[in-house]
């Protein structure tokens, strides 16, 4: 029996095993409700942007023909948001009927549809069809869908709608066709004359030419030919248009919103193609290179321009007017400077955005010019601009949010901001500034929101702040942070201080902190956070607390953890950062208890605290009774098995494990939470175990809870992801089949063990049986005496020794002369090998074996050497000899078990190479040889 028959046995044996159990248990439909949407930005994975669109309470139904009304009977019937993802499902009439409240509807995946399908969602306003492949017998009918207001076909053939009823849906506002097969414009629009109060169309389909017949005339009309749709938002997606005849868009003149992906050579021919105004024009993706902005914004009376990513190299306003122009966008582009006269004719524009160019010089304000722009919005970050000059804003004087973030500023001068009066916010993050300067932020009286994030701040003047009137702030110094006498100036308006530094340490010193009146949320990013004297610190002003990168936060008088003085602290955001070796303490150890109103509570990278029991899980969340949300991410929390971690956590409503390895979890752990409605398992591992089969069932009867995506969860298999995901290898797990399993375990087994035994033990010497009677029914057997005195067990490398060494010292030379057998000479010819073996070592009074490397590796020598050893065992009988034709260390045949044990207890010969120790070996051999053959003569 061969290596592979033993690989197809174990294959069996597993397949036995683990195949057993491919049986489906329905997966239930997973609800949310609107009001916990905002958690850690909830949504359905395979809803894709159909969770912007409004609901209350909304439901996934991942489901196949098995479970389709089984599943849907567990939504709520005042379910108004829907989304199905199909598996070979036909859609059949009144599947929906038990959703009266139901407005907004999702389909995809692989289903059919029948005419008539949807056709009892008479409350229906918005629906969504995206099939992966779908089929549909006749043609799919609106007529019913009365109140539909938003409709998208993604893959669907348009020529699979009946248009009959297709002009029923009179409060259609928004339509978006996208790969519907769709070649020319008109074939589309020919159906949109009925749909009186169609605002928005979105098509993205094979069209690259809009031509004069895609122009509807009316011959009723007395006055204008042109059918004027009542569409204002026109979209063509991203499909380039490369052919644009005159007049082609005549049905359209006037429109809010027009997107069109134009190939640049045909630019111009939008001035003639019918089109008389635009508020929005959006030419983004068209690589221009060049473009007169006021000419496009005074032919088109545009009020908003985009035009991102068109590797625009300037800002070119020199031809035309650009006094309707109210938003540009030219972001994403190759700017390298912005000049005064180049947006001189921008007056008008109230949001600017030339973000992420390449601009390292910056002069919209002359010193010399009055003019005043209306400019409210100005974003520039993600460019080259290192330097500021004073005042060079100054023009800008009605401006409220400045963004120079994400640029290579290494200074502020004094006054560069002089004439912002009523600027509120000011982003100034992702920059190189080292230095704040007594006069940085003069005139900013109206500033409320400052963003200094992720500077180099290593000094600000003690009235760096003086007259301001900030809300917000955000700081990050290169040294350990002790005195923020600079904060005086604004402690009767700083609502929010965000503190980083890139060193140690951070110092509150309650004088300072004290002063600060309105201070309700705090954000500390360093390693350890000391108060000086915490009798004295006001802590219940603070009401949301973020900690980032901690280790510890202390009193210095006491050199305890403070984080549990917080008593009015409702929403705490802890990120730990650990070295080696680790503290004996840390913030969050047993001072979580204490925080009585806190509603809000994540806890990231606390991985090694865990780990080297600095935190005890048990004790963790104790106290915790107004908790709503608990988000843990890389908590080092691996074990969610007992109702004692939770035990405190009534009022927790949303569950959030984020990048955790979890090694077991058990329905026990959240019976405390009474009121919580949905966990979130995102980006976590779980070992697929059966153990883990309360999923099902307690998903199943459990109506409280939505266990959001579950059906996506992947499981690992040893150290690897499974190919299935968790809820597929549950399927096969129910209870009573586990009992099953490890009963066919244990017996396969057994078996398995019984079989390798067989083999090892028991084979051989059964073949040597079968043989021997195999012999002795051939009358092999009539004459008891031994035919040949020797049987000799070589390899054919060793032919030589035989023929020259061996044979003549046994056979010629004498008295006694021996009578040999080898298996070149006397195998009889025509015979099986194995019967020849077994046939020849039973009629030899003995059996010699030539021990050499290559015997060692040929498997007829192997048997040869265990059916003589059976022989042996056999008739108890010492009739084997073994002889050491090469030197071979003892290491090598220690990887011959059957040898080794031989060794163990026989006297074996070895070669020498010395011609005196050769006469003497043969005169040995002979000795032991000639003794039994007098015995049998003797006998006789």
């Amino acid at each position: 029996m061969g290596s592979r028959c033993f690989h197809l046995l174990w294959i069996f044996y597993f397949t036995s095993i683990h195949l057993s159990c491919f049986c489906l248990v329905r997966r239930p439909c997973q609800v949310m409700e609107r009001q916990y949407e905002k958690y850690a930005n909830l949504v359905f994975n395979h809803c894709d942007d159909f969770t912007q669109v409004n609901f209350t309470i909304a439901a996934y139904c991942p489901v196949d023909k098995y479970n389709l009304h089984n599943s849907l009977e567990e939504v709520p019937v005042e379910t108004d948001w829907l989304c199905m993802s199909f598996s070979n499902v036909t859609i059949k009439t009144g599947i929906f009927s038990r959703f009266s409240n139901l407005k907004s509807l999702y389909l995809i995946g692989n289903f059919k549809l029948l005419p008539e399908s949807l056709e009892s969602l008479t409350e229906l306003t918005t629906l969504w069809i995206q099939p992966d492949r779908y089929t549909i017998t006749g043609k799919l009918d609106f007529g019913r869908l009365n109140n539909l207001q938003n409709l998208k076909l993604n893959e669907f053939q348009f020529s699979d709608v009946n248009m009959s009823t297709f002009g029923d849906l009179t409060q259609l506002k928004q339509l978006v066709l996208s790969h519907n097969e769709i070649r020319s414009f008109s074939s589309l629009t020919e159906h949109l004359t009925k749909l009186k109060y169609l605002q928005d169309l979105f098509m993205e389909n094979t069209i690259s030419q809009l031509k004069k017949v895609d122009c509807l005339t009316d011959k009723l009309s007395l006055g204008n030919p042109y059918v004027n749709f009542s569409i204002h938002y026109l979209s063509f997606g991203r499909q380039q248009i490369h052919y644009l005849e005159n007049n082609s868009l005549c049905n359209f003149p006037k429109l809010s919103f027009l997107k069109i992906n134009l190939h640049p050579t045909i630019a111009d021919d939008l001035f003639y193609a019918g089109i008389e105004t635009v508020d929005t024009m959006s030419l983004a993706d068209i690589q221009f290179g060049y473009i007169e902005i006021c000419v496009y914004a005074s032919y088109f009376k545009v009020k908003v321009l985009q035009l991102m990513n068109t590797d625009l190299v300037s800002i070119e306003t020199t031809n035309g007017s650009c006094s309707t122009l109210k938003t540009l966008d030219v972001s994403y582009n190759m700017i390298e400077n912005v000049s005064f006269l180049q947006i001189e004719k921008l007056k008008n524009v109230t949001d600017l955005n030339i973000s992420n160019n390449r601009i390292n010089a910056l002069a919209v304000c002359p010193i010399t010019s009055s003019i005043k722009m209306e400019l409210l919005y100005l974003n520039i970050s993600f460019n080259y601009i290192t330097s500021l000059e004073e005042g060079q804003f100054a023009c800008l004087k009605n401006l409220k949010m400045l963004d120079l973030s994400n640029n290579q500023i290494d200074d502020i001068r004094n006054c560069t901001f002089c004439g912002l009066r009523e600027l509120e916010v000011l982003h100034l993050e992702y920059n190189h500034i080292y230095m704040i300067q007594e006069y940085a932020f003069s005139d900013l009286f109206a500033l409320k929101q400052l963003n200094l994030d992720d500077n180099q701040l290593t000094s600000i003047d003690e009235w760096a702040f003086y007259d301001l009137h900030i809300e917000e702030l955000t700081l990050t110094f290169t040294y350990d942070i002790e005195e923020i006498w600079w904060s005086k100036h604004i402690a009767n308006t700083l609502n929010k201080l965000s503190l980083k530094t890139t060193n140690t340490y951070i110092m509150l010193l309650y004088e300072n902190f004290n002063n600060l009146f309105h201070l309700e949320n705090l954000e500390l990013d360093a390693q350890y956070v000391y108060i000086d004297i915490c009798d004295c610190f006001l802590f219940h002003r603070i009401k949301e607390l973020h900690l980032l990168n901690n280790i510890a936060f202390d009193c210095m008088d006491a050199a305890l953890p403070v984080l549990g003085n917080f008593i009015n602290l409702e929403k705490l955001y802890y990120r730990a950062y650990y070295t080696e070796p680790l503290e004996m303490t840390v913030t969050i150890n047993s001072t979580l208890r204490h925080l009585k109103n806190l509603k809000f509570l994540c806890l990231d990278n606390t991985e090694k605290f865990a780990e080297n029991l600095l935190i005890n899980p048990y004790e963790l969340f104790q106290g915790l009774a107004n908790l709503n949300t608990l988000q843990l991410i890389n908590s080092g929390l691996e074990y969610f098995t007992s109702n004692m971690m939770f035990n405190d956590l009534k009022s927790v409503i949303f569950l959030l494990i984020e990048n955790q390895n979890i090694k077991d979890i058990k329905a026990e752990a959240f019976s405390p939470m009474s009121n919580l409605n949905f966990i979130y398992l995102y980006d976590t591992t779980l070992a697929c175990n059966c153990q883990l089969n309360w999923f099902n069932q307690w998903l199943l009867y459990n109506k409280q809870v939505s266990f959001i995506d579950f059906y996506d969860q992947r499981c690992l298999v040893g150290a690897k992801h499974s190919d299935s995901t968790l809820s597929t290898f549950l399927d096969n797990c129910t209870a009573d089949l586990q009992v099953t399993l490890f009963i066919a375990s244990f017996v396969g087994t057994i078996v398995f063990i019984l079989i390798i035994l067989f083999h090892e033990s028991i084979w051989w010497y059964t073949l040597y049986l079968f043989y021997t009677v195999k012999c002795w029914l051939n009358r092999r057997k009539e004459d008891e005496q031994y035919q040949y005195d020797v049987f000799v067990s070589y390899n054919t490398t060793n032919e030589q020794w035989i023929t020259e060494e061996l044979l003549p010292n046994l056979e010629y030379n004498g008295p006694p002369f021996f009578k040999v057998c080898i298996h070149n000479r006397d195998f009889e010819i025509g015979r099986d090998i194995v019967e020849n073996i077994v046939d020849s070592i039973y009629k030899s009074r003995w059996t010699i074996c030539l021990i050499t490397h290559s015997y060692l590796q040929s498997y007829w020598c192997s048997l040869e050497m265990r059916m003589a050893t059976y022989k042996l065992v056999a008739e108890n009988n010492d009739s084997l000899i073994l002889i050491f034709l090469d030197k071979i260390s003892k290491e090598e045949i220690q990887c011959y078990h059957r040898l080794t044990k031989l060794l163990d207890k026989k006297t074996y010969l070895e070669w020498p190479e010395d011609p005196n120790g050769q006469k003497l070996f043969w005169a040995r051999l002979r000795k032991v040889i000639g003794i039994h053959v007098e015995k049998d003569h003797d006998g006789l």
